[in-house]
């Protein structure tokens, strides 16, 4: 009987879990991204980290998810985190958004957001506006609004179409008639256009909620990270320039320039991270290089490390918060692991994930 009502409670105390986020960092106009509970086909075909997107807009003065689920419309935003896995959500924001999305932007948003509320979900994603998929919304929002891209379109055929999970789905809904050439814009794409940038990221967060507001426009060309505090406009979160540390480099948001410390950390670095013992990069576009180990969530370029790149026991411990490593170029490592990659590794041991097959080969491995 007590083992029936600890069983019980354990079960209320799971069901209530809940996860929050800090309101007053988000913007109307912001992106935020998630993996819902459906979607590890979309994952797999799309090489993503996020399956489900909406952009964030106010009703009644307060803000909300607005997006393609059953139909189109506004969620809470908490309702809408909590519905994901784990919780898990990213934001991100275009860049110069002070100046892009004025007063007027914001109402041709609503204006054509409105237009769009109250569709259905399109489960064939098919480029018309008789219904509408997640990502297609927040594109055609901003497009038709502003004339922005987030994103580059597809087609079809772009995807990884050999997953056998993304397969047996693509028989479900399509049957033998697969539209190879349809125009197609996935939740990945909008991720890694390369005008958005990070605003904040559960559960793997660097950024201090408490400069959120400056996230984007508040910039400084050199930061000096003496532990545990730092020098030289040290409240500025993003980098035009150097950001250097006899320890460890620390950027809360984005670096255009170099970052060079014994252990490295950034979420975003565009240009050049070098950490004799360790660099970490949420998104790293340019060269990463370590002595000791190299992680880059989204890599484009180089990834070099003498021992490894996106280690397995790092790459384990990090999927316990269903965070995957992405490569798009190469690795050079003793061991090098990513989840997918459109380029090749070069070390003694390299492992690419796919689906639940970890298939290593010695010397060169190649995907694309």
């Amino acid at each position: 009987m007590n083992k029936i009502v600890a069983g019980l409670l354990l079960f209320v105390v799971i069901s209530q879990t809940s996860f929050a986020i800090d309101m007053s960092i988000l913007r109307e106009g912001d992106i935020i991204f998630q993996e819902s509970g459906q979607s590890e086909s979309i994952l797999r075909a799309t090489n993503s980290n996020y399956s489900h997107v909406g952009i964030i807009l106010k009703k009644n003065e307060q803000l909300y998810v607005f997006e393609a689920a059953s139909t189109v419309g506004y969620t809470p935003v908490e309702s809408w985190i909590n519905g994901g896995v784990g919780g898990r959500y990213a934001v991100k924001r275009l860049d110069n958004a002070d100046k892009i999305l004025t007063s007027e932007a914001i109402a041709k948003i609503h204006q054509v957001a409105a237009s769009y509320e109250g569709k259905p979900y399109d489960i064939y994603f098919e480029w018309s506006d008789d219904k509408m998929y997640c990502s297609e919304l927040v594109w055609k929002i901003f497009k038709n609004a502003l004339g922005i891209e987030v994103g580059r379109q597809q087609k079809f055929k772009d995807f990884n179409l050999s997953d056998p999970l993304v397969q047996a789905k693509l028989k479900e809904r399509f049957g033998d008639n697969l539209p190879l050439e349809d125009t197609v814009i996935a939740p990945q794409a909008i991720w890694i256009a390369d005008n958005l940038g990070l605003i904040t990221i559960y559960p793997d967060t660097n950024i201090s909620k408490t400069a959120a507001d400056n996230k984007l426009t508040s910039w400084t060309p050199l930061k000096i990270d003496i532990y545990p505090t730092n020098i030289c406009f040290p409240n500025k979160p993003n980098i035009y320039g150097l950001d250097i540390g006899p320890f460890v480099a620390f950027a809360e948001n984005r670096i255009y320039g170099i970052q060079f410390a014994l252990v490295c950390t950034a979420n975003e670095v565009r240009g050049l991270q070098i950490g004799p013992i360790g660099a970490d990069a949420g998104m790293m576009h340019g060269i990463q290089m370590s002595g000791w180990a190299s992680f880059a969530r989204e890599l484009h370029g180089i990834q070099f490390s003498i021992l490894g790149n996106n280690l397995l026991f790092g790459a384990a411990a990090k999927r316990k918060e269903r965070v995957e490593f992405h490569v798009t170029g190469i690795q050079i490592g003793l061991f090098n692991y990513a989840d997918s990659i459109k380029g090749i590794q070069i070390g003694l041991i390299n492992t690419i994930r796919h689906g639940g097959i970890f298939p290593t080969m010695i010397g060169l491995n190649a995907g694309f």
